[in-house]
């Protein structure tokens, strides 16, 4: 007994040493598939964001809005640095993505090399597309290059990813195979020695064996009667799917929808009857083109069992998705947001089938859009609040007062309207939207000027569409309401904090003189508006005399906002330009406002470059405005009324402050509206001078009209 005893306790160590030895492979194993399996899904990450840079992207360029682009922006920021991270991560290590060590294969390094290029080419795309500053930016030519670059290497980098996530599971799956070898070998040598314990120490055991056995038949009756409660279960189950909250259904290897289904299936993709259908043909005209052609080559690796599940999984191209009505049905479902999700079933070592799970998450996406549209109108609020703390109160109110006036007097003339003479309608939408927008940048209330400016690109759009219909202001018309809502809640606002004002601009000079008032606002716009230009002028302001109250001094204010952004725009040259031309750096713009029987006079003088000549004609010429044969006949007075003309502008590309060929227009409407008079002078190279002289009695007869 003793030396049964002895040879049982030294095979009993043997088999724990063999067995302590399998564990330590196991662990390492365990080990090496954590790591394997953090480079897998890394790896195949990086197909998800490469399409996700290329959906960001083309939203920046459908977005309608710069709220909408920055946030298409920032999207995409945020899938760019998981993207280069990772790549940079599945090459070289990151402790932040716990691979502190990275031994890629030749073959994987060979893929890397293969990659490189394509990552390189949609990385610097990327990066332009990301330097885009306004929406208005995404159809330039550099932005469609861009993004032309993106799609073009896009398709051969998810290809080359899927190669090195597929190589690196064929790796990994060759170092567990190794391992299994070896554990196999390790049992061998356990069950040798089990088996030498069986037959020289249990054998005597095996009577009692025999009994258990004896006993094991007799539990085979409690087996029976648990099979008799397969069919039970069988009704049970399918009374489960006929309530249960999610799309459930089989897919067969035709990604055929089996018979036995959820009836949540049918609400969530509004269908009556799924059975036999072709998963893919239910899902063609409810995604989008790019959706589609990722769950086409996603499905072909479903029933392929030399790919893990795990590895498929990460690839899954509709784990949340949008899906949209059927076309050319009667169906009116709203756009759903589902995730959906794949499961194998196995049968005897096979894919049987695939369970796919189908759950409608579009209230919970629906409410977030909501947080995120209450979140962007309290941020919208606030930036109001700022702008208005900004200005003094006076200013502030007059200007809200006058642009809301100015402005609902456009949807009162498309209203009344009767005539076809849209032309017509287009101007003085034009140099109402113009006066408007110089007045907001005067006073720093870009909130309402970039908005103006966005109206001027809509009527810009307009004019040059062939055609014009009624129905087509409707989007400037929406765009005016917009922004006179916004104007009537800055005027509450300012209501609501007057008291706060006060607190706030106590050091604020409020000048009790109507003009010394107006050469303070004209003084800070100017410093604004010289300052985005990167130029450096001074403004020198002169009253002779002049006592206006102020009311009667907005036409005045309206002409000079229009000159001071002509002379930025057109006539003072950059301080670098003004020191070679043995110029001062800063320059000089003059204002005197007088008064004699004529009415009150208004001169303005810049020392700037004067009239260009030349590239007037030459764009009067490129606009159709004149023509060459008539060149020669033109007086230098002639020369100059073009850039009265409404659309006449000799700068490039429109911004806040020119480029729309409204300015000296706006003037000229100004002039003739209180029925006075100007007169226009140049040097070429050395100043820009204009004297207005608008009739005290139509001044005060019109502003009492409009009050």
């Amino acid at each position: 007994m003793k030396n049964l005893t002895r040879t049982y306790l030294v095979a009993l160590a043997i088999i724990a040493l063999v067995i302590g030895l399998s564990q330590f492979l196991v662990q390492n194993s365990i080990s090496t598939g954590s790591s394997d399996s953090r480079t897998i899904n890394i790896s195949g990450r990086q197909r998800m964001l490469s399409q996700k840079l290329t959906k960001a992207s083309l939203a920046m360029q459908a977005a309608t809005t710069d709220e909408e682009f920055n946030k298409r922006k920032t999207e995409l920021q945020k899938a760019y640095d998981l993207w280069t991270s990772s790549h940079h991560a599945l090459q070289y290590g990151s402790a932040e993505m716990k691979m502190e060590e990275v031994n890629n294969s030749p073959t994987i390094l060979s893929l890397f090399e293969e990659i490189e290029p394509h990552y390189q080419i949609m990385k610097a795309a990327v990066e332009t597309v990301l330097s885009t500053e306004t929406f208005s930016d995404t159809r330039t030519d550099v932005f469609n290059a861009s993004l032309s670059d993106i799609l073009a290497n896009e398709g051969t980098f998810l290809k080359l990813m899927n190669d090195i996530t597929f190589e690196y599971d064929a790796e990994s799956t060759g170092r567990i195979e190794s391992l299994s070898v070896t554990e196999y070998i390790l049992f061998g040598v356990a069950i040798f020695l089990l088996l030498m314990e069986g037959i020289f120490i249990f054998r005597p055991a095996m009577k009692k064996i025999q009994e258990y056995t004896r006993e094991l038949i007799s539990q085979g009756d409690s087996l029976k009667q648990s099979l008799a409660k397969e069919e039970y279960l069988n009704n049970q189950a399918s009374s489960i799917f006929e309530n249960v909250k999610q799309g459930v259904f089989l897919l067969d290897q035709n990604l055929m929808i089996s018979d036995f289904y959820s009836k949540e299936t049918d609400r969530i993709f509004s269908t009556e009857d799924l059975s036999n259908t072709n998963f893919l043909k239910l899902m063609r005209p409810r995604l989008v083109k790019r959706d589609l052609a990722a769950l086409e080559m996603f499905v072909e690796h479903l029933f392929n069992k030399d790919i893990r599940e795990t590895v498929v999984n990460r690839l899954n191209p509709v784990e949340q998705v949008e899906i949209f009505p059927e076309k050319g049905t009667a169906d009116s479902m709203d756009p759903r947001y589902i995730r959906i999700s794949f499961a194998r079933i196995m049968n005897e070592g096979e894919i049987h089938r695939i369970l796919v799970t189908v759950l409608d998450e579009t209230e919970t996406t629906l409410m977030r859009k909501q947080i995120e549209e209450a979140e962007e109108k309290n941020k919208e609020e606030s930036t109001q609040l700022l702008a208005i703390l900004k200005v003094d109160p006076t200013e502030l109110k007059n200007f809200l007062d006058r642009a809301t006036f100015s402005l609902s007097r456009i949807s009162k003339e498309y209203e009344i309207r009767k005539s076809d003479n849209f032309e017509e309608l287009i101007d003085f939408t034009f140099n109402t939207i113009h006066a408007v927008k110089g007045n907001a940048t005067l006073i720093n209330m870009d909130i309402i000027a970039k908005r103006l400016h966005l109206v001027e690109d809509s009527i810009t759009d307009l004019k040059r569409q062939a055609t014009i219909e009624g129905k087509d202001f409707l989007k400037i018309v929406y765009q005016v309401s917009e922004i006179i809502g916004i104007l009537n809640n800055m005027k509450d606002m300012q209501s609501k904090i007057a008291n706060v004002y006060e607190q706030v601009n106590q050091g604020f000079i409020n000048s009790e003189n109507p003009v010394e008032q107006f050469k303070l606002t004209l003084e800070t716009g100017l410093e604004k508006m010289s300052a985005e230009k990167q130029k450096k002028v001074k403004l020198d302001f002169k009253n002779n005399g002049v006592n206006l109250p102020e009311e009667h001094l907005l036409s005045f204010k309206d002409i000079a906002v229009q000159l001071m952004r002509n002379s930025l725009a057109h006539g003072i040259e950059s301080p670098e330009l003004r020191k070679e031309m043995g110029k001062p750096e800063t320059a000089t713009i003059k204002m005197v406002l007088g008064q004699n029987e004529d009415g009150v006079i208004f001169n303005y003088h810049d020392d700037g470059q004067g009239l260009n000549i030349k590239k007037i004609i030459s764009n009067a010429i490129k606009n159709k405005l004149i023509d060459k044969d008539e060149i020669s006949k033109l007086t230098t007075q002639d020369i100059t009324n073009i850039i009265f003309r409404n659309d006449f502008s000799t700068t490039g590309n429109a911004d806040q402050y020119s480029g729309r060929g409204q300015g000296m227009g706006l003037i000229k409407s100004i002039v003739n509206k209180h029925n006075g008079s100007f007169k226009l002078g140049f040097k070429k190279g050395q100043s820009f001078k204009m004297q207005i002289v608008l009739p005290v009695e139509n001044v005060l007869e019109t502003l009492s009209k409009t009050a």
